[in-house]
């Protein structure tokens, strides 16, 4: 499903981003 991978990529790349900022999500 195009979608989910879209999706999954989408949310990992805001986690990367999150984590390039210096913030800490998990």
């Amino acid at each position: 499903m195009i979608i989910g991978i879209l999706v999954g990529l989408a949310i990992w790349g805001v986690v990367q981003f999150a984590k390039n900022k210096g913030l800490n999500l998990t």
